[in-house]
């Protein structure tokens, strides 16, 4: 098995912090949802193989492997909810995309990172190592529109122009745009401009998501961009991104947990419609704490079944499954 330190550092990182996520979740619907909302079911379908953890979550494509056992990856597409396994490059094996909501996820290889299409399951840049940068790793971390970057250093590049800069991690501003071919911060829709301070606000085609309140008053709204209307979905007191909240809204909608307990539900609001959802999570086993994720077509979740061993080191192994959002 081809594995590198830090990615091996990378993926015991993301399974620790994925099964902290599950335990931290501290939601509460709030009480003008009381009695609004609609209880839904949704299908949920369990996804094929145990893995290491969910990879990549984009716009409409998700990607999980066991990164330890297998060089390939699984995508699962949520809006028909197939999923297809796909090889990788010789010599590669799943790194982290974070940051990554453009459908395409990354992958650790000898010389460096390669980066995939999740539609067509196709290497379109790669491999490049951001080892030229002064204490950079040997794989870029974050993946951008425009620019990737290296997690423990301010090395960055743009994967279509081939520039490269350093900025200090120290000077780093969490607000700049990847997705920016000049590296600027992310710009709001009116009257929601102030929101690109905080790097949980998110907009998608009209939509805003944004943060409002101080210190441990804190609570997340959605609204229409060009409108100053906002709907509270819920408080999140100190913690501008509460670890049960996907900080999406793609599509239109919001999706959180709303219990601290395992075997919680997920709640939903819909901007367009003005609905409140309350899903039963019955692909869910309620024995396991599960961990959300959320894309513009449907929702899933994650969650720990066994551990697995490489040589020194335990590893968590999870089970996944997958479903649309309501209508």
């Amino acid at each position: 098995m081809i594995r590198t330190r830090l990615g091996r550092a990378r993926i015991r990182w993301s399974g620790r912090l994925l099964v902290a996520v599950a335990f931290m979740s501290l939601l509460a619907v709030p009480s003008g949802a009381v009695g609004r909302e609609r209880v839904v079911s949704p299908s949920f379908h369990s996804l094929p193989s145990r893995s290491t953890g969910f990879v990549a979550i984009g716009e409409r494509y998700a990607v999980y492997g066991n990164a330890y056992r297998e060089a390939a990856a699984w995508i699962v597409d949520t809006k028909t909810l197939r999923t297809r396994k796909v090889g990788l490059p010789a010599g590669c094996t799943l790194g982290q995309s974070l940051a990554s909501q453009h459908d395409r996820f990354m992958v650790d290889c000898e010389g460096g990172s390669v980066i995939i299409d999740s539609a067509s399951g196709k290497s379109v840049w790669g491999p490049t190592s951001p080892l030229e940068a002064s204490w950079a790793g040997e794989q870029w971390t974050w993946v951008g529109d425009q620019w990737v970057r290296e997690l423990a250093s301010g090395a960055l590049m743009n994967w279509h122009t081939g520039e490269r800069r350093q900025i200090d991690f120290k000077n780093w501003d969490p607000t700049t745009s990847l997705d920016d071919p000049d590296l600027g911060r992310r710009a709001f829709c009116a009257p929601f401009a102030d929101a690109a301070r905080y790097t949980s606000a998110s907009q998608d085609r009209g939509y805003a998501y944004v943060v409002r309140g101080k210190k441990a008053q804190l609570a997340r709204y959605v609204g229409r961009c060009g409108s100053g209307k906002l709907v509270k979905v819920h408080a999140v007191g100190s913690s501008a991104k509460p670890a049960g909240d996907s900080g999406s809204v793609l599509g239109g909608w919001a999706a959180w947990t709303s219990s601290q307990r395992c075997g919680g539900t997920i709640s939903s609001y819909d901007i367009e419609k003005r609905r409140w959802y309350r899903w039963t999570t019955s692909g869910t086993p309620k024995k396991h704490c599960f961990v959300m994720y959320k894309t513009r077509y449907g929702v899933l979740t994650h969650y720990q079944v066994a551990s697995g061993f490489d040589g020194s080191e335990e590893y968590p192994i999870f089970r996944a499954a997958v479903a649309k959002r309501p209508t």
